[in-house]
């Protein structure tokens, strides 16, 4: 079945859970600016193990572990030709994960192209839309059935990234960072994200790397207020707002699944977990939502 129809027949369908702060937490370095992308260059098999993890889990879509996987990254340590290499890697290592499985998909990861935590340093137009075209046109090629923009946090890179969904022509979804109910993460309204967005028609409008609770007031005041989908999946712990920060006092399976509970199902069309969740986040909300690994 094709991703678009399974997605409309099946929603809300279950994203898979944190691959950088679980990594992190079974003992692997994470080097910035690469972060877990040095993992799946060095070490694939492991990415392809958690993702397969993941599935069993009940995830129905897998994120790619290609957050911040660019030239304009990796051109900090000297290897720009070397993204392009692990974009096409990423998608293989989900696919061999997959394997025979059926309705099972791979969402390309698209992160903001400077720090997601550091809105102040997001670049000028022209560098944000040459990064996300080009990585959104590897994950194509490489065969991702849809395009995850995530972690944006202002409503400039937000649209852009909107814009190149619109163009690769893959279903394609922009998840944002949120402060606080009303702001992302730049302190510019959350609206005027949601509404730069939405002129290029995206599958979903989600909220990510956020508390729970945050998301629940997001999804419960736009839900059925505007003409696009929404979904979310949260961070489940404390952290300093730095790429890197300890995530701490990490919210429990069960007590996750009483808050997405809150969340509007009827105008959802994605949840997941972000930072600080595992597979057994994924399995708690998989029986939630009547799925299964």
């Amino acid at each position: 079945m094709k991703f678009t129809e399974y997605l409309h027949r099946h929603k809300p369908i279950l994203l898979d859970g944190a691959m950088g702060t679980l990594l992190t937490e079974r003992g692997y370095e994470l080097p910035a600016p690469v972060w877990s992308a040095k993992v799946l260059e060095e070490q694939r098999e492991v990415i392809t193990d958690t993702h397969r993890e993941y599935l069993e889990a009940g995830a129905e879509l897998l994120t790619t572990v290609t957050f911040r996987t660019t030239e304009y990254v990796y051109g900090q340590i000297g290897k720009p030709e070397l993204a392009r290499k692990l974009n096409y890697l990423a998608v293989r290592c989900a696919r061999d994960a997959i394997g025979d499985r059926k309705n099972r998909f791979v969402a390309g990861s698209i992160a903001p192209v400077e720090d997601c935590y550091r809105p102040d340093l997001v670049p000028d137009n022209e560098t944000l839309y040459s990064e996300h075209r080009n990585q959104a046109g590897w994950l194509a090629d490489a065969g991702a059935d849809c395009l995850l923009f995530e972690t944006m946090n202002s409503v400039r890179e937000a649209a852009i990234c909107a814009q190149v969904g619109s163009e690769i022509g893959l279903p394609f979804f922009v998840s944002l960072i949120a402060q606080s109910e009303d702001e992302l993460l730049s302190g510019e309204p959350i609206r005027d994200a949601i509404d730069g967005i939405a002129e290029y028609n995206p599958t979903g409008i989600l909220v990510n790397c956020t508390s729970p609770e945050i998301i629940t007031a997001i999804l419960k005041r736009y839900a059925g207020q505007i003409p696009t989908q929404l979904g979310g999946y949260a961070n489940l712990g404390f952290s300093e707002p730095e790429q890197g920060g300890d995530i701490s006092e990490i919210q429990s399976p069960p007590d996750y699944v009483n808050e997405v509970d809150a969340w509007p199902k009827d105008s959802l069309i994605l949840i997941g977990a972000c930072c600080g969740s595992s597979p057994e986040h994924i399995r708690e909300l998989a029986k939630s939502l009547g799925k299964s690994g």
